[in-house]
């Protein structure tokens, strides 16, 4: 048993390892290529559901760094009881990477890479996160050094992820995430906490139905 947990708690700093030694120059600058002719697919009189206030915008709005997007493993959803002991968080060949004005994230755009490993912009929006995450990293010197996003699918939850090493990680939710699933409990959650939580306001949603 100490075997497989020790060999649980090295899969897992290793994956996120992997992830913070991955260089996103590559990434950072196919997508500040391409960025800018995708806001031309915003219709003319909606930029305002985008943040911005007019197209002049689009001449000055500026790429912030990506946050990779990681995602809670079904086997969590799937069973009666939390296994805490197995890896529980998945990463993912896809971003989201924040669009900046004054400083202030207005909106997210949403890059995947497919299976030739080339980048594609599938969307722009999530004005409401930004103005959320805004708040997080104004408020945590954590959360502004974090480029991690835990989103929970099932759910529609959102966290950011400090990794403390060691198989062992912080997560800082939203306003509106900490208030459907911790009732404002903390302003972060361990993985346990976290799994255990996020199980009862399933278990909740499933006995509603």
């Amino acid at each position: 048993m100490r075997k497989l947990l020790f060999l649980v708690i090295f899969v897992n700093s290793t994956l996120f390892a992997q992830v913070n030694q991955l260089r996103n120059d590559t990434i950072y600058n196919s997508i500040n290529i391409q960025f800018r002719n995708y806001l031309q697919k915003i219709q003319i009189g909606t930029e305002h559901y985008y943040g911005f206030k007019s197209r002049n915008d689009f001449d000055i709005v500026e790429l912030g760094n990506p946050y990779q997007i990681f995602y809670l493993n079904d086997s969590l959803f799937n069973s009666n009881q939390v296994d805490t002991d197995i890896i529980n968080i998945i990463f993912s060949d896809s971003w989201e990477f924040p669009l900046l004005l004054n400083n202030e994230i207005i909106c997210f755009i949403h890059v995947i890479k497919d299976s030739n490993n080339q980048l594609f912009i599938t969307g722009l929006g999530f004005n409401i996160l930004a103005k959320e995450i805004n708040e997080l990293i104004r408020t945590s010197e954590t959360c502004r050094k974090t480029n991690k996003l835990l989103i929970v699918k099932n759910l529609r939850g959102v966290y950011l992820i400090k990794d403390k090493g060691f198989g062992e990680f912080d997560f800082f939710p939203t306003k509106s995430t900490n208030q459907k699933f911790h009732n404002n409990h903390s302003n972060s959650y361990s993985k346990n906490k976290l799994y255990g939580d996020i199980k009862e306001s399933l278990n909740k949603k499933e006995n509603k139905l």
